[in-house]
């Protein structure tokens, strides 16, 4: 199941992307996923950003390109209308 998830993560982070944060394409993507959603994703994200920010060899601009998609994907999962069942 880890596996999934992280296969997951990186394909959100990606239509994020891709999608210019589109709620149209991401919402249901989230939709099929909520068994993915849950207190475990959050920890799986902070510890991929983690890592993938101590990476030496990133330059400035894929690391502000990142973080940025991961600030939209912060504020679309905030907003997501199952977001109370997702923590709940």
């Amino acid at each position: 199941m880890r596996e999934e998830v992280i296969d997951f993560l990186l394909q959100i982070l990606l239509k994020t992307s891709q999608s210019s944060s589109d709620k149209k394409v991401l919402y249901p993507l989230m939709q099929d996923n909520l068994d993915k959603l849950d207190l475990n994703f959050a920890d799986l994200l902070r510890h991929w950003s983690k890592n993938y920010f101590a990476g030496e060899s990133l330059d400035k601009a894929q690391t502000v390109t990142v973080a940025e998609v991961i600030g939209n994907f912060g504020t679309l999962i905030g907003q997501f209308p199952q977001g109370n069942a997702v923590v709940g």
